[in-house]
C-alpha cells in the first residue's frame, strides 16, 4: 500500500504525464513496481527533476535550471535509446532546449509587461517539453524493469538440477 501512496504523490506532481504512461502500460506498471521497487524511486526523481512548474517558479534563473535538468534527461535518453526514432526525438528535444536557452537572456532586455508575457510563453514551452520528456523517460524505466523481469533464455539454471 505504501508503494501506491508514493505513486499517487508522484502523480500529483507529474499529473497528465503519468496518466498517459498508466493508460499505455496499465498492469505492467504494477508488476514492474512490485518486482523492482527501485523503479518507483527513479520515477520520483524523474518527476521531481523534470522541473515541472511550481507556483514559486517566477525567476528567469528558474528557466535556466529547468532547461539544464531537461537537457540532462534528454542526454540520458539519447545515450540509452534503442531505436532510431527515440534518438531522433532526443536530438529534436536537444535543439528545442538550445533554442529556449538562447531566449532566456533576451527577457532582461524587455519591458516588464512584455517580459511577463514572454516568460509565460517560455514556461509553457518548457512545461510541454517536460511532460513529453518525462513520459518517454518513465516509459523507458518501466520497459527496462520489465526486461529485467524476463528470464534470459541463454542463462543456465543455478539451482543445480
Amino acid at each position: 500500500m505504501g508503494k501506491l501512496r508514493s505513486l499517487i504523490k508522484v502523480a500529483t506532481v507529474a499529473g497528465p504525464v503519468l496518466m498517459k504512461v498508466a493508460r499505455k502500460y496499465g498492469p505492467e506498471v504494477k508488476t514492474a513496481l512490485e518486482r523492482n521497487p527501485h523503479v518507483l524511486n527513479q520515477v520520483k526523481l524523474k518527476a521531481q527533476g523534470a522541473g515541472l512548474r511550481t507556483k514559486n517558479a517566477n525567476l528567469e534563473s528558474d528557466l535556466g535550471k529547468r532547461i539544464e535538468i531537461l537537457r540532462q534527461q534528454v542526454t540520458h535518453l539519447y545515450a540509452v535509446s534503442q531505436t532510431p526514432e527515440l534518438a531522433q526525438q532526443a536530438r529534436a528535444w536537444r535543439n528545442e532546449l538550445a533554442s529556449l536557452e538562447r531566449s532566456v537572456p533576451l527577457l532582461e532586455a524587455m519591458s516588464p509587461k512584455l517580459r511577463k508575457a514572454e516568460y509565460e510563453v517560455l514556461q509553457q514551452r518548457i512545461d510541454r517539453l517536460s511532460a513529453d520528456i518525462l513520459a518517454v523517460s518513465i516509459s523507458d524505466h518501466i520497459e527496462d524493469a520489465a526486461l529485467e523481469d524476463e528470464p534470459n533464455p541463454g542463462s543456465t539454471n543455478t539451482t543445480g538440477y
